[in-house]
C-alpha cells in the first residue's frame, strides 16, 4: 500500500501507511525500522503542511524510538522539536510524559521526580488528559518506580495500566516481561515465572502465525518453480532470437560507424575550407583598415587646410560683409563635420580590427563628471538646466578616462541638441550585486520612438535624415563600452525624454 500511494503521490495514503508501519514495527519491537517511519511521518507533515497540531506527538514517538535504540542525543533533539508545536494541555501532557521517559532512561532521577510531579498535577486538572493519556503515564510511572526501587508502587501502577490495556485488547509480550521484572525485583519468583511463561506463550503464538505464513509462501514458491521449469525452453528460444537481433545490431552499428567516418572526413575538409575563408576575411579586413587609415590621412590633411583657411578668411572679412562671413562659416562647419566623419570611420575601423582599449588608469569619477558637466554647459539651450547627481562624494576606479569622456560627452551633446526646455541630469551609482558602476544621462527632450530605440545604435542611423550629424556616435559609443567590458543601453521604461545608461565593471 505504501509503494502504491507513493507512486501516485497520494498524501493521505502515504500518511496512513507510514502511521500503520510505525505501529507494526513498534509492536514487533523493531525500533530501528520504527524510527524510519516516525521520521517519514514528520517530513510528510512538514512538506505538505498537514495537521501541525499533531506534530508534538509525532516528535515524541520519534524520541521514544531513539530511546529504545539507545540514541539519547537524537531523542533529546526530537523532544526539543516537539516542544515547538505544543498548542494545548493535551500536547503539554504528552510532552511531559516524553520528557519523563527521557530522564528515566538517562538515569537523571532528580529531574525525573520533578517532572513526574508536574505531570501528575497537569493530569489531575485536565479530564481529557486522564481519559486519553492515563495508560501512557502509568507505564512511565512503572519504569520510574522500578528505577527508584519502589517496587510496590511500580506493581500498582503496572496493574492499573494492564487493566486498561486489557480492555482494549492490546496485550504484548513486553507487558508480561515487565510484570515479570517487577516480581523478580520483589523476589516473588513464582509469579515472575508465571509472567515470563505467558510472555513466551504469546511470543510463540505470534511466531507460529508467522511460520504458517512462511509455509504458505514456501508452497507458492514451489509452484512457481514448476512454472519456471516449463518456461526454460521458452527462455532458451528467446535467447536465440536475442542473439540474432544482436547480429543485426552489430551490422547496423558497423554501417553507422562507416557513415560517421565519411561525415567526419567531409567535416574536416569543410573546416579547412572555412579556415581558409576566415583567413581571407581577416586579410581583407586588415587591408580595409589599412586603406581607411591611408585614405583618412590623405583626406584629413586637405580638410585641416580648408578649416584653417576658412577661419583666416573669416577673420579677414569685415563685419559689414555678412554674406561672406556666412559663406566662410558654412565652409568651416562643413569641413569640421567631414573631419568628424573621417575620425569616426577611422576609429570604427580600428576597433573592428580588434584594437584593445586599456582600462588601467586610476581616476576619481566625480572629478571626471565635473569636467564633462562644465564642457556640456556651452552647448545648452536657454532655459535648460544641467544637473549632476553623484551617489557619494568620492570613488576611485581603474578605467580609460579618455574613452569614457568620449562616450559621455557625446551623450551630453546629443541631449543638449534635442532638449528645448527642462533639464539634463548626469548621475551615477554603484550596483553592489554586479560590482559595477552605472552612469546615466537623462533629459526631458523630444525622446526616441519605441520602435526606433534599437535602430539608433546602428551605424549611420539617423531618425531625422535632415538633421546634422554622422549617425555614428551611438554605434561608436556602444562598441567602445563593449571593448571596456561594459555596456551602453537606452532605458525603454523612461518616457519623459531619453535616458542612456552606461555600465562599467569596477576594478
Amino acid at each position: 500500500m505504501q509503494q502504491e500511494s507513493e507512486s501516485r503521490e497520494e498524501i493521505d495514503g502515504m500518511q496512513n501507511c507510514y502511521q500503520a508501519l510505525l505501529r507494526i514495527y513498534q509492536s514487533k519491537e523493531l525500533y530501528k525500522q520504527a524510527t524510519v517511519y516516525a521520521q517519514k511521518l514528520i517530513d510528510l507533515t512538514l512538506k505538505y503542511n498537514l495537521n501541525k497540531y499533531n506534530l508534538t506527538n509525532k516528535y515524541l514517538e520519534l524520541s521514544n524510538c531513539y530511546l529504545r535504540t539507545n540514541e539519547s542525543t537524537k531523542a533529546w533533539e526530537a523532544l526539543e522539536e516537539s516542544k515547538l508545536y505544543i498548542g494545548n494541555e493535551l500536547n503539554q501532557g504528552a510532552y511531559l510524559c516524553g520528557l519523563l521517559r527521557y530522564y528515566i532512561h538517562t538515569k537523571d532521577m532528580v529531574k525525573a521526580r520533578e517532572t513526574l510531579k508536574e505531570t501528575k498535577q497537569l493530569f489531575s486538572k485536565n479530564t481529557e488528559l486522564r481519559i486519553k493519556r492515563t495508560t501512557n503515564l502509568l507505564e512511565i510511572e512503572t519504569n520510574y518506580y522500578m528505577e527508584t526501587g519502589e517496587y510496590e508502587k511500580a506493581l500498582d501502577a503496572f496493574q492499573q495500566a494492564f487493566e486498561k490495556l486489557s480492555q482494549n485488547g492490546f496485550i504484548t509480550p513486553t507487558l508480561y516481561r515487565t510484570r515479570g521484572s517487577i516480581y523478580t525485583a520483589k523476589k516473588d519468583y513464582q509469579k515472575a515465572i508465571e509472567s515470563y511463561e505467558k510472555a513466551f506463550q504469546l511470543s510463540d503464538s505470534l511466531s507460529s502465525a508467522q511460520e504458517d505464513i512462511s509455509v504458505g509462501e514456501f508452497a507458492t514458491i514451489l509452484g512457481m518453480e514448476h512454472l519456471n521449469l516449463e518456461n526454460k525452453e521458452l527462455i532458451q528460444k528467446n535467447q536465440e532470437i536475442q542473439l540474432e537481433k544482436r547480429r543485426y545490431l552489430i551490422i547496423l552499428l558497423c554501417i553507422i560507424v562507416v557513415i560517421v567516418g565519411v561525415m567526419f572526413f567531409r567535416e574536416t575538409r569543410l573546416n579547412k575550407v572555412l579556415r581558409r575563408a576566415k583567413d581571407a576575411e581577416q586579410s581583407a579586413s586588415r587591408m580595409k583598415t589599412e586603406f581607411i587609415q591611408n585614405m583618412s590621412h590623405e583626406i584629413r590633411t586637405p580638410l585641416n587646410s580648408i578649416v584653417g583657411f576658412s577661419q583666416i578668411l573669416s577673420s579677414k572679412i569685415s563685419e559689414e560683409d555678412e554674406e561672406s562671413k556666412e559663406y566662410t562659416g558654412i565652409i568651416e562647419q562643413g569641413s569640421n563635420h567631414l573631419l568628424q566623419l573621417v575620425d569616426n570611420v577611422l576609429e570604427l575601423a580600428n576597433l573592428d580590427s580588434g584594437t584593445p582599449i586599456p582600462t588601467d588608469t586610476k581616476v576619481e569619477i566625480n572629478a571626471l563628471c565635473r569636467q564633462w558637466v562644465e564642457k556640456a554647459k556651452n552647448s545648452l539651450k536657454p532655459g535648460v538646466e544641467l544637473v549632476y547627481q553623484p551617489e557619494q562624494d568620492e570613488l576611485h576606479l581603474y578605467t580609460n578616462p579618455g574613452r569614457l569622456t568620449q562616450v559621455v560627452s557625446h551623450l551630453l551633446h546629443n541631449s543638449a541638441r534635442f532638449t528645448e526646455k527642462g533639464s539634463i541630469t548626469l548621475s551615477w551609482h554603484i550596483n553592489p550585486k554586479q560590482r559595477s558602476l552605472v552612469i546615466s544621462v537623462t533629459d526631458t527632450g523630444i525622446g526616441i520612438p519605441q520602435d526606433k530605440q534599437d535602430f539608433v545604435f546602428e551605424r549611420f542611423a539617423k531618425i531625422d535624415t535632415f538633421s546634422t550629424g554622422t549617425g555614428l556616435g551611438l554605434a561608436l559609443g556602444r562598441l567602445i563600452m563593449e571593448k571596456m567590458n561594459g555596456s551602453l543601453m537606452l532605458d525603454d521604461k523612461y518616457t519623459e525624454g531619453c535616458r542612456f545608461v552606461l555600465t562599467l565593471p569596477i576594478k
